[in-house]
This record gives C-alpha cells, sequence and structure tokens, in this order.
C-alpha cells in the first residue's frame, strides 16, 4: 500500500469497525509522527477502554485488538 506523504498539520486516523455490523465502533484522529511508536499506543488505548470498543448499534463488545508489534 501506498500513501502519499503528509503535511505537519494533516492529522491521520484510525477507525475501529463492529465485527458483527460493520458500524464504526471508535476512531482516532492524531498526528502520528513515529507509526511504530504511535500505533502500539492505539491500539492499547482502544483496549483499556470497554466503552470504546463497544458498538453504539448493536450492542457487541469487541475482543482486544492485536495489531501489528513494529
Amino acid at each position: 500500500m501506498l500513501e502519499r506523504k503528509h503535511h505537519a498539520d494533516e492529522p491521520d486516523g484510525l477507525a475501529f469497525y463492529c465485527e458483527c455490523c460493520d458500524a464504526k465502533v471508535h476512531e482516532v484522529r492524531i498526528g502520528i509522527e513515529d507509526i511504530v511508536a504511535d500505533l502500539p499506543k492505539i491500539l492499547d488505548g482502544f483496549n483499556a477502554d470497554q466503552q470504546a470498543r463497544t458498538c453504539a448499534a448493536c450492542g457487541y463488545v469487541q475482543p482486544i485488538a492485536i495489531g501489528p508489534r513494529l
């Protein structure tokens, strides 16, 4: 996958979707400077917050997200 270079004032984002109904469950918009350092922090924050992992559309609680550990 290729991605264009972002400008310093453009936030990046990561969205989590429900495994049951495909609704967006949670979204994080931040300025990512170092994907290797920042992605695990985003995943850890999502995993620690059951409310963020709970789908507003169907009530399903997403399991702990396992992402790449770069």
